[in-house]
């Protein structure tokens, strides 16, 4: 999927500046994505990092399995079929974990091992997937993270005076877009049989969250954006390392260790950081974005979504990188503490690449049918685009 979309991207590009008469601006535009790739990976190798480092203390010292624990509940009325001490739960849970503590990395290789443990489970066709499979995967391509490290330190680096304000707007928008796509998920994939325990599920997911949600966004101001955000980070990384200390934990040897696996980790996002800046450089060299933008103007207006932010509504579900690059312009373009810019790290911040996490996901264990999921999947990114925009004043 991602060589099509990638050469589509490119291609498209080409013939478009040839039209628009802008092939020199397209050349210029390809050299300075390829330097523009370099200097973005630079501006984030530091917190990833970090953050590396303050997984790995959090993995050695239990503080994972903790939040393991405190999720087990939700879970169940997630995923009200399975057994809660088996292993395909074990493993989902782990990988919520991590996600929550935005370890990407450390949460893909978590959700194989739960997708093939759904797999084991399946008792119907190998080559279509489970209830429990669609569920799982519309969890993870929904961005639900305690912090928004990502956006938030490109923000910093932008210049923001308070990068960390996005905080509350990104718990809101995210936790509705898993709302919308764990409600549709239940609605198409629930069977007879389990009919009225999913429905009890399903509604005890509601009562449990929107009441907070609603509350969160009647009490929400630019003030108590502010001062959770700036208390965030120190609050997690204090909680973590309390933590660690408490268990005996050799803080500073997983700090190090753990670093050495952030700056790999920063170097294997360079290649395809690097194909994806220029190529999204090419669309807006050429014109070629600025076509697709004024062609789906109306339909964002009607919705509420200006049309700065509708390049990264369109990128960010096929491409991870490709929305770092848009997000990375809007910054510079309108400033990160902007209504704009702070719009586009909520976005940013809530929301994930869906095509890449069902082809990933699907892939391993040989899954063609995939259901609703992809449907549910754009619900929960349209749902998370719309709450971004509302949540931020």
């Amino acid at each position: 999927m991602m060589n099509a979309l990638w050469a589509g991207m490119v291609l498209f590009s080409v013939v478009t500046a040839f039209f628009t008469k802008s092939t020199a601006a397209l050349t210029e535009g390809i050299l300075d994505g390829a330097a523009e790739s370099v200097e973005l990976i630079l501006s984030l190798t530091g917190a990833l990092a970090f953050w590396s480092a303050m997984a790995k203390i959090a993995e050695e010292s239990g503080f994972t399995q903790l939040v393991r624990r405190l999720l087990a509940p939700l879970l169940g009325l997630v995923f009200p079929e399975l057994d809660r001490t088996g292993e395909a739960f074990s493993a989902i849970s782990m990988n919520v974990t991590a996600n929550l503590l935005g370890l990407g990395n450390a949460a893909t290789p978590l959700g194989l091992r739960a997708m093939g443990e759904l797999q084991r489970l399946n008792e119907g066709d190998k080559q279509t997937a489970s209830r429990e499979m669609i569920r799982f995967v519309v969890l993870n391509t929904v961005s639900v993270q305690l912090i928004p490290t990502m956006a938030a330190t490109m923000r910093a680096r932008a210049g923001s005076s308070s990068p960390f304000d996005i905080l509350l707007p990104v718990w809101i928008s995210s936790i509705l877009s898993l709302l919308a796509g764990l409600g549709i998920c239940m609605l198409f994939t629930r069977r007879k049989r389990a009919q009225k325990q999913t429905k009890k599920a399903r509604q005890a997911l509601y009562s449990l969250t929107l009441p907070g949600l609603f509350a969160m966004i009647s009490i929400s101001s630019d003030e108590v954006f502010r001062m959770l955000g700036n208390a965030a980070l120190p609050l997690a990384v204090g909680g973590i390392l309390l933590w660690a200390v408490w268990k005996k934990t050799k803080v500073f040897d997983c700090f190090l260790l753990g670093a050495k696996e952030g700056l790999q980790t920063a170097m294997e996002l360079l290649p395809s950081l690097c194909a994806l800046v220029c190529a999204v450089a090419m669309l807006t060299s050429s014109g070629a974005l600025a076509l697709l933008t004024r062609l789906l103007s109306p339909v964002g207006n009607l919705l509420g979504i200006s049309s700065e932010l509708l390049p990264l509504c369109l990128l960010r579900p096929l491409s991870g990188s490709g929305g770092l690059s848009i997000y990375q312009n809007i910054l510079k373009t309108h400033g990160p503490d902007s209504l704009l810019g702070r719009q586009a790290a909520v976005i940013s911040g809530a929301s994930e690449t869906t095509f890449y996490a069902i082809t990933v996901y699907y892939g391993s264990i040989g899954i063609k049918n995939t259901g609703c999921t992809l449907f549910a999947a754009l619900v929960s990114d349209l749902v998370c685009y719309l709450a971004a925009v509302r949540t931020v004043h």
